[in-house]
């Protein structure tokens, strides 16, 4: 029987959790006791094959029955009955079996003056229990002893049963007194233990809610489906990698023909990226009518992060702003990953890359815009950096040059927005393997179709 780890006795109560740290305590130590009766039982048996051979074979009996049902409670979660119930009955037949024996009042004695002690200092048994295994041994001690008295006359040697009697009450009792107290001390440490884990566990639990709710709140950020504006397809996939995961994106409709992508990364995860990143997403909602100038949004953003957000907190933030009419991209970019084209009229892979600082920076710094062409057939990809960093079993990254590849293979087949996001997700999951993704994994395709 394994000791209980003190979290599966922090769901106990204390009574149950107390009755299961001790059984193991006592299962552990009390085998090998009965390990060592069994051995002096079979070398008693053998020294005395001429005397008392039924009741020494008794008394190993009672030992192999004791040992059996030790061995049988291991399966068990906690011992049921108690360790102490087998430890009475078992000392108390082996008490009656070594009093009766007529040559046996020596080794009685020795059993009262350091077997019984030993077993009251070894295992932990509380008072009550240690009272009743006293007083059912000093019973059997007198019954057996008055029955010993009858049977052997005036010829019994050794000490007299009231001898016997007392010594064991004094020495025993006094034993079990003491063993008791340590029980006591133990059983006030392990209730403190307990208190402190069960605390621990509330803490852990809080702090789980609060981590889903976070996460509730961040997947409401996002938006449910991508706009459909007839001559663009998006599809987007966001993966956190923790409950409260650091990457964004949204698309705002600023025009019928013009349509912004933003797609941003808050450095770190959990609670407090959570907090940057609903400031961000408010301030992009309240600026939106500001969204045909991304540099501008970008530079107000940054105050924004920079004065309310908590220190050193940065966000990388992307935004692509598609002119159907003007047949432009423009691209801004706080930090984030390069933004890839997939040309639909040669099949090359073109990059928008961004080289500014994330958004929260106190350095000086003016965002501008890239721009590239918009036509027929071309596939645009915005990725956080948690894809080309994302690293296998022999942690060798995705790469950038494989997130081309793949996106020239995709797109080049003709599929449409949704499928492409799919290949590339799966191309990262292979990548990947087994191995646990230490960052988010977010996505944005945007394909341009005729009008």
């Amino acid at each position: 029987m394994r000791a209980p780890f003190l979290v599966d006795l922090a769901l106990l109560s204390d009574e149950q959790a107390e009755r299961r740290h001790f059984d193991a305590w006592n299962f552990r130590r009390g085998r090998i006791v009965w390990y060592l009766f069994v051995v002096f039982s079979v070398g008693g048996l053998i020294g005395s094959l001429a005397e008392g051979l039924g009741l020494r074979a008794a008394a190993l009996g009672v030992n192999l029955i004791a040992l059996a049902a030790i061995a049988r409670s291991r399966r068990r979660l906690y011992l049921h009955p108690r360790f102490a119930q087998i430890l009475i009955v078992a000392l108390a037949v082996e008490s009656a079996l070594f009093t009766a024996l007529p040559t046996a009042q020596p080794i009685v004695l020795v059993y009262g003056v350091l077997v019984l002690p030993f077993l009251f200092l070894l295992l932990r048994l509380r008072f009550l229990d240690a009272a009743v295994v006293v007083c059912a041994v000093l019973a059997t001690l007198a019954v057996t002893g008055v029955l010993r008295a009858e049977w052997a006359g005036d010829e019994a040697d050794g000490p007299s049963p009231l001898v016997t009697l007392l010594t064991t009450t004094f020495i025993g009792g006094g034993a079990a007194a003491f063993g008791a107290g340590i029980t006591r001390r133990y059983r006030v440490d392990l209730l403190a233990d307990l208190a402190r884990a069960r605390g621990d566990a509330r803490e852990r639990l809080r702090m789980r809610e609060e981590l889903e709710s976070a996460r509730a709140i961040q997947l409401a950020m996002l938006p449910r489906e991508p706009p459909r504006p007839g001559w663009l397809e998006l599809a987007a996939a966001c993966a956190p990698a923790t409950e409260v995961g650091g990457d964004y994106y949204d698309y705002f409709e600023i025009a019928p023909e013009r349509l912004v992508v933003a797609i941003g990364d808050v450095a770190g995860h959990g609670v407090a990226s959570g907090i940057v990143l609903s400031g961000v997403r408010a301030g992009l909602h309240l600026l939106s009518d500001q969204l045909d100038e991304p540099p501008l949004a970008l530079d107000r953003l940054n105050r924004l992060v920079r004065e309310t957000g908590p220190d050193r907190l940065l966000m990388t933030l992307g935004l692509a702003l598609f002119d159907a009419a003007a047949g432009t991209l423009s691209w801004s970019s706080a930090g984030q990953p390069a933004a890839l084209r997939y040309c639909g009229a040669t099949g090359e892979i073109s990059a928008l890359a961004g080289t500014l600082p994330p958004l929260g920076t106190r350095l000086p710094v003016r965002y501008e815009a890239l721009q590239a062409p918009l036509e027929p057939g071309d596939v645009w990809l915005f990725v956080s950096d948690g894809i080309p960093e994302a690293l296998d079993d022999a942690g060798e990254a995705f790469g950038e040059a494989r997130l081309a590849s793949e996106l020239a293979a995709a797109a080049g087949e003709g599929l449409d927005a949704e499928e492409v996001r799919d290949r590339l997700l799966a191309a990262v999951a292979r990548h990947r393997g087994g191995a646990e993704a230490d960052d988010d994994l977010t996505l944005v395709v945007a394909r341009r179709i005729a009008s």
